[in-house]
């Protein structure tokens, strides 16, 4: 029961760090206000999420392979041409300080900062997966789908993460250390990893967009309600981007990875109990 209210209220968190994100980004490459960014990616997730979920999902379903795509590209480019100074990765982050990390400001957090960032993906997730897995035609459709995706989206974050480690000394002060790199790789590719940047952000945006409005209606609410609603949660996402988007990342994804891991442990207990429950019956037969 606490995670059927408290998974929205990540979803409207998770909306607002993405419209930070969007005028970081923004601000970080093109110069411009980041309250100007955070409103343009307000108009467009809402305008988006106002068409409901089946065209919700044939946008992100078009724009996630690209994320992918380019998120190994910069990762691959950087440790051919530029990997950094490895040696020195683990003395850069002890020196750090005033960083919003939320495992741990410290080396011997990284398992604990896995493990948080599984726990809070999940978390995310959930709510949108289990809606999108009624659209799925059959069993196979899924388990091929969430190994590709699984395999895409931590293969990805495994690079990055490696490629990022070399230059952790510069990166530590930069909001958006992943467009440092493809600036520094190309400023042709700089310019277009902004962009494919502005996208993921909006395909994690617009789904977490109606995952709080379908959360807190019923089957049956007329559509214009929805639509108040979930204009309503667009702007006071508005009005939360306006806290610096490192801060946020750093607070909402930890303390909600904390719950994460609850949430596993109890599915697993939950799934490891009904199988023992249905040999004990088969058993009985």
């Amino acid at each position: 029961k606490f995670m059927q209210w408290y998974t929205p209220f990540f979803a409207f968190l998770i909306n607002i760090v993405m419209i930070s994100g969007a005028g970081a980004t923004m601000n970080q490459y093109f110069g411009l206000d980041s309250r100007v960014g955070t409103v343009l990616m307000t108009v467009i997730v809402t305008a988006t999420a106002l068409l409901g979920l089946s065209k919700l999902i044939d946008v992100i379903s078009l724009l996630g392979p690209l994320t992918v795509v380019f998120s190994l590209l910069i990762a691959l480019l950087t440790l051919v041409q530029n990997p950094g100074n490895f040696s020195q990765a683990e003395q850069a982050i002890q020196a750090t300080e005033n960083v919003p990390f939320g495992a741990g400001n410290n080396m011997a957090f990284w398992l604990l900062g896995g493990i948080l960032f599984v726990a809070y993906n999940i978390v995310a997730g959930v709510p949108f997966m289990t809606k999108l897995g009624l659209e799925v035609q059959n069993k196979k459709e899924a388990w091929i789908s969430g190994i590709m995706g699984g395999v895409g989206l931590m293969s990805g974050a495994l690079l990055l993460n490696v490629a990022m480690l070399g230059h952790v000394d510069t990166l530590v002060n930069v909001e958006v250390p992943v467009l440092y790199l493809a600036q520094q790789i190309s400023p042709v590719l700089g310019l277009i990893f902004a962009f494919i940047l502005l996208e993921e952000i909006f395909s994690t945006s617009a789904p977490m967009l109606w995952t709080v409005v379908d959360s807190v209606t019923k089957q049956d609410t007329k559509k214009s309600v929805k639509q108040g609603i979930l204009i309503a949660v667009s702007l006071l996402s508005l009005i939360g981007a306006q806290l610096p988007f490192g801060t946020l990342v750093g607070i909402v994804y930890p303390f909600t990875g904390y719950f994460g891991i609850v949430m596993l442990v109890l599915f697993i207990g939950r799934e490891v109990w009904e199988n023992r429950k249905q040999r004990a019956v088969e058993e009985g037969d």
